[in-house]
């Protein structure tokens, strides 16, 4: 776009002056109309007029401002490295949970399926870093048992193991049918 050649611009500054414009738009024309590189601003002066000069305060950020700023960071980072933390530590307290209780259900699966399962207890501890106690105990009364040769047996297994600065346990159990013959 061809720029207006100085003279066409000094008649538009005529045309200002005489339709009585407000002195801050006139001094807007005038410096459009100088042709110089428009390096200064338009600032608001305590009585509110516009006039052009250098604002003062607009051409950066003070030491302070990027002082208050960094702090605002680092204790928003250090609080979000504080939750992220907690988050991780429950998620490993949670897996420890998982794999105590895949661990039990393994034990008490592995006792339905045995041939020969005596009553009493047993224990162990695990790769993992678990320990068990496997409890096999009479159900019930003897004296209620029916004449089918087979006895009621409670199969309890617990798992034991250290997270979160305690130790924590998860005991799970059910009932297995049992020969006679096993259950002495």
């Amino acid at each position: 776009m061809p720029q207006p050649s100085r003279k066409s611009r000094t008649g538009e500054l005529s045309r200002l002056y005489r339709a009585k414009v407000p002195s801050g738009i006139l001094a807007a024309a005038r410096f459009a109309a100088s042709g110089r590189s428009r390096v200064k601003r338009w600032c608001r002066s305590f009585a509110g007029e516009l006039r052009l000069h250098p604002c003062r305060g607009s051409d950066g950020f003070t030491l302070l401002e990027v002082l208050v700023a960094l702090t605002i960071l680092g204790m928003s980072l250090t609080v979000l490295l504080a939750i992220f933390s907690q988050a991780l530590a429950r998620e490993h307290a949670r897996d420890r949970a998982v794999a105590a209780r895949i661990f039990a259900q393994s034990l008490i699966a592995q006792t339905l399926t045995a041939q020969t399962l005596g009553l009493g207890v047993s224990s162990g501890h695990s790769d993992a870093g678990l320990s068990w106690q496997l409890h096999v105990d009479p159900y019930g009364e003897a004296s209620g048992e029916p004449a089918t040769g087979l006895q009621v047996a409670r199969v309890s297994a617990t798992v034991t193991w250290s997270g979160a600065g305690n130790r924590q346990s998860l005991t799970l159990a059910t009932l297995r049918l049992l020969p006679k013959e096993q259950s002495k």
